[in-house]
């Protein structure tokens, strides 16, 4: 790509470069400008300057368009060092390339040295149909160098795009979590709303919110369970004003039978058997309402639990 350059500003920079024939910022006009020399031009520019940005972004577009992932990785680098607000929005234009089995192995190759932009890299997770390959890369990273708002945003990600097998494989490789014999469960996905809302408290209990006359879905959890027995439990700690809360238990496994039970919580605990051949993963839904309420109605519970039932 050949940007337009007035004449102008072409001659502002001719002349700037007569006066000083090292002014890197007048070369890159020159480059920019130029239809048959200008990457070799600003190759020269950014040989005399590493840090000017304007020229390393006019090359990491080139090398983005043409494929070149060796030459984005050397100038991500780059602006990794001089720029590190920049480095998220470019981080982008290198994942784009992740399909690319010869773009694959250059990139995993550098993670391998543990770069200045490695935790940048894992922040910024690719939708489809990069994401696959993102998630392929990080299971085969030894040690990344990664945060806990990566692995979270990765993980809500496999979940958005239904990839549960990947998402709870990808659990395990986190350090510092847990589950129960024959349960593995994905964290609370709450929400957040002026009428409705949720959160989740330092005691690990859910702290729900209901306007006077609203209702609505308060969050959702994932769960894999493993063919057996279980009871279902939960409890209210706390109430104010006049609602109601309940749980929906929805298949979640794609290509199974969308099988669904709506429980109050009152009626817990219930028992729920999971067969060799039914459904293995489940949404845990906690809705609430206060269609009679006068008042918000508030209520603190602790998270539904499953325990397996030894036979």
């Amino acid at each position: 790509v050949v940007l337009r350059v007035p004449q102008q500003a072409r001659t502002k920079a001719s002349d700037a470069y007569s006066r000083e024939p090292l002014a890197s910022d007048a070369i890159a006009v020159l480059g920019i400008a130029s239809a048959e020399r200008s990457n070799a031009i600003l190759e020269k520019s950014r040989e005399l300057d590493k840090r000017n940005q304007a020229v390393a972004a006019v090359l990491l577009q080139r090398a983005a368009e043409n494929e070149d992932t060796p030459k984005m990785l050397e100038l991500v680098d780059t602006f990794a060092r001089i720029n590190p607000r920049a480095t998220n929005d470019i981080i982008g234009a290198l994942s784009a390339t992740l399909n690319d089995p010869v773009s694959y192995s250059v990139i995993e190759h550098a993670l391998s040295q543990n770069p200045v932009w490695e935790e940048a890299f894992w922040r910024k997770v690719p939708p489809e149909p990069q994401l696959a390959a993102f998630y392929n890369l990080r299971m085969r990273e030894r040690s990344p160098r990664t945060t806990e708002e990566a692995d979270t945003a990765l993980l809500r990600a496999l979940i958005a795009e239904s990839r549960f097998p990947d998402a709870f494989a990808f659990q395990k490789r986190i350090p510092n979590r847990s589950a129960s014999k024959g349960v593995q469960s994905l964290a609370w996905q709450l929400k957040t709303g002026r009428q409705v809302s949720a959160d989740m408290r330092l005691d690990k209990t859910i702290a729900a919110y209901i306007q006077p006359g609203a209702g609505g879905e308060l969050g959702r959890q994932l769960h894999n369970l493993e063919p057996g027995s279980y009871e279902i439990a939960a409890s209210i700690e706390e109430q104010r004003g006049d609602g109601d809360l309940s749980l929906d238990l929805k298949c979640a496994a794609p290509d199974e039978p969308q099988a669904s039970k709506t429980v109050a919580l009152e009626d817990l605990p219930i028992r729920l058997k999971v067969g060799a051949t039914t459904c293995p993963i489940w949404w845990v839904v906690l809705n609430g309402s206060a269609w009679n309420s006068s008042v918000p109605f508030r209520a603190k519970l602790e998270q539904p639990t499953f325990r397996p039932i030894e036979r």
